[in-house]
C-alpha cells in the first residue's frame, strides 16, 4: 500500500520545495517525504538539511540553501544570508522528550524486570506505567513487545533499542553476553522456556533467587530465570523459587501495583528477597557445568552438537513437569550423559565452586543436594 501523499500546502511540502526549485511533482513528494521522516524523529528538517550540507562542502554550501518566505531573522543573523538562513519552525513539532530517571538496562536482565526499574525511578507503580508505555493485552511482554514499543522506550530513555532487545524472549534475539549466547540458542531452537500457561496460572511467571534480590537496592531479575534449564542460583548455591512462597502465585514484575524498589508479589504483597533459601549445592555445581558445556558449544560454532544438546534438554525437562524441584532432579539424571556430549576444553582443571554469599542452613530438597 503507497504511502498517503502530503498536501500541498504541508510544512514539508513547502520545505521541500524551497530546497528542490522542480516542477517534477514526484520529486517533490519524494523529498518532502524524506523530511517528514526527519520531523518524526523530533528533528527539524531544515536544520538537518543545512548542518548536513555545511558538514559536507563547508562555506561553499551557502549557495544551495533557500531562503524560506515568511521566517524572520534570529539574533545575528541576517536575513538575506543563506549561510545563516532563519529557520521556519514546522507546526506541531515536538522534541522528543528525555524521561528524568533513566537506568540502564543490567546486563542478562529481564526487559519486564527493567521497565519495573524505570517504573519505580519515575515514582509510578509498575503496573500502572507499562499500562501507559505499553498499551493493554501485553500478559507477557518479554515474549509480545513490538519493535516500534521499543524504540519508542529507547528514545524516551536515551538507549539503543537493540540494548532493550537484548532483554526480550524473541525468537531472534540477540543478547550478546555469555549467558545471554546459550539463552539466544536456546529461543532460536525452542521448547526450553518455562510453560506460558501453568496450572492454575494465566501467565508465564519469573523465577528468582531471594538472596540476589536481596542483594541490591533496586535488583534485577535476569533473563535466564525464564527458562526451565536454569533451577539454581550457582552464586548463592541455592535452588531458585518458581512462584511466590507464601500464596503460590506467579511472579510477575510488571503486576507489582506498590511503590516499592523491592519485588513482591503481585497477589499477596510478599516481599521476595525474604523468601527462605533451600539450600542445593549440587544442583548448583550442575548448573554452572551445564552452563560452561552449552557456551563451548555456542563459542565452537558446531550447529549440529548444540542442536543435538538442546533437543535433548528440552525432551528431559518436557516430560519432568513445571516444579523447579521436578527440573532439578530430571537435570540431575540428565547430567552424565549431556556431559559426555559436550566438549571439554583443553587442560581442564577442576575447580571449586565459591559462593558468593553461603547459603542459610536450610535442609536440602531430597537428592537435589
Amino acid at each position: 500500500m503507497a504511502a498517503p501523499r502530503p498536501a500541498p500546502d504541508d510544512a514539508e511540502a513547502a520545505l521541500a520545495a524551497a530546497w528542490l526549485p522542480t516542477d517534477d511533482p514526484d520529486a517533490r513528494l519524494q523529498v518532502a517525504a524524506l523530511f517528514r521522516k526527519i520531523a518524526n524523529l523530533g528533528l527539524d528538517p531544515a536544520a538537518a538539511m543545512r548542518d548536513t550540507l555545511g558538514r559536507w562542502f563547508g562555506a561553499a554550501a551557502g549557495v544551495a540553501l533557500p531562503a524560506m518566505d515568511g521566517a524572520e531573522p534570529q539574533s545575528g543573523q541576517a536575513g538575506d544570508d543563506p549561510a545563516t538562513m532563519p529557520l521556519l519552525p514546522l507546526a506541531g513539532l515536538r522534541p522528543p522528550t528525555l524521561w528524568p530517571q533513566r537506568p540502564r538496562r543490567h546486563p542478562d536482565e529481564l526487559f519486564s524486570s527493567w521497565l519495573r526499574r524505570v517504573a519505580i525511578a519515575a515514582g509510578v507503580p509498575p503496573r500502572g506505567f507499562a499500562g501507559e508505555v505499553l498499551g493493554p493485552g501485553h500478559a507477557d511482554p518479554d515474549r509480545t513487545v513490538s519493535a516500534l514499543a521499543l524504540r519508542r522506550l529507547a528514545l524516551a530513555c536515551g538507549h539503543a533499542p537493540d540494548e532493550l532487545a537484548a532483554g526480550t524472549l524473541w525468537p531472534h534475539a540477540r543478547a550478546g553476553t555469555r549467558r545471554g549466547m546459550i539463552e539466544d540458542a536456546a529461543l532460536a531452537q525452542g521448547g526450553l522456556l518455562l510453560p506460558g500457561q501453568w496450572p492454575g496460572r494465566r501467565a508465564a511467571g519469573v523465577q528468582f533467587c531471594p538472596l540476589c534480590l536481596g542483594d541490591q537496592a533496586y535488583p534485577p531479575f535476569r533473563r535466564g530465570w525464564r527458562f526451565g534449564y536454569e533451577v539454581a542460583c550457582s552464586r548463592h548455591g541455592c535452588l531458585l523459587h518458581d512462584r511466590c512462597p507464601g500464596c503460590g502465585a506467579a511472579v510477575l514484575p510488571l503486576q507489582q501495583r506498590e511503590l516499592d524498589p523491592q519485588p513482591g508479589c503481585p497477589a499477596c504483597g510478599l516481599v521476595l528477597r525474604e523468601a527462605r533459601p533451600v539450600r542445593a549445592i549440587g544442583s548448583a555445581v550442575r548448573q554452572r557445568a551445564l552452563l560452561a558445556g552449552l557456551h563451548r558449544l555456542v563459542a565452537d560454532g558446531d550447529p549440529d552438537r548444540l542442536t543435538e544438546a538442546l533437543a535433548r534438554l528440552a525432551a528431559a525437562l518436557t516430560g519432568a513437569g513445571t516444579t523447579v524441584r521436578a527440573r532439578a532432579a530430571a537435570l540431575a539424571a540428565l547430567h552424565p550423559t549431556l556431559s559426555s556430549s559436550t566438549p571439554r576444553p583443553a587442560k581442564a582443571r577442576r575447580r571449586p565452586v565459591v559462593l558468593a554469599r553461603r547459603c542459610p542452613v536450610v535442609p536440602p530438597a531430597a537428592g537435589l543436594g
